[in-house]
């Protein structure tokens, strides 16, 4: 279990730099300046929150703004997160860098090569992927009230979909999780099996 935490720390961690180095090129430079002057505007806003100047509806309307102005970052998140777990580990025969310093490998069941299809729905179900999706339409298309009634949805089940993934990992012996099920994969140590 330490071994698959600590991999997937390094590897979210190489997902963050890698999607905020992609959100600072030349062709995100107008995005990038929104998303730094709602994020001051609205932790100035928060600090002054302290001193009861800021309204919770002023707050709201913050977040709301930064939302909106964080859906090119988020749609670069995504994409890196899915090139990297998705295409670059299945190429790389179910390791990642993480996973490669961990010397842990992702296998189907039965030791064989990992099946495409089932390996992404592994990956979709790991990653939340599509209430990810469905979280940044939200933010791009609702009104302010109809998008926090939908985050309210989106947040208790990305919850949910954590919580069995990690209840299942910890109450079973062999210490798959909910998307190891579904994706008839199982994480073991590559000094068990040949590169």
């Amino acid at each position: 279990k330490i071994k698959r935490l600590s991999a997937y720390i390094i590897d979210i961690i190489i997902v963050s730099i890698i999607s905020s180095i992609i959100f600072q090129l030349p062709f995100f430079k107008k995005d990038l300046e929104k998303y730094t002057d709602s994020l001051t505007t609205y932790q100035e806003e928060l600090i002054n929150s302290g001193s009861g100047d800021a309204t919770p509806e002023a707050l709201n309307s913050l977040v709301y703004t930064l939302s909106q102005n964080t859906v090119t970052l988020s749609i670069i998140n995504l994409s890196v997160t899915i090139v990297y777990f998705g295409i670059i580990q299945y190429l790389w025969h179910g390791q990642t860098i993480g996973k490669k310093v961990m010397k842990i490998r992702i296998v189907a069941n039965d030791g064989s090569n990992l099946n495409p299809n089932l390996f992404i729905i592994r990956e979709i179900i790991l990653f939340n992927v599509i209430l990810v999706i469905i979280d940044i339409i939200s933010t791009i298309c609702c009104s302010k009230e109809l998008y926090y009634n939908i985050q309210q949805i989106i947040t208790l089940a990305k919850m949910i979909v954590t919580f069995s993934i990690v209840g299942v990992m910890i109450f079973r012996e062999d210490e798959r999780g909910l998307h190891d099920l579904i994706g008839q994969t199982k994480v073991i140590e590559t000094k068990n099996q040949e590169n």
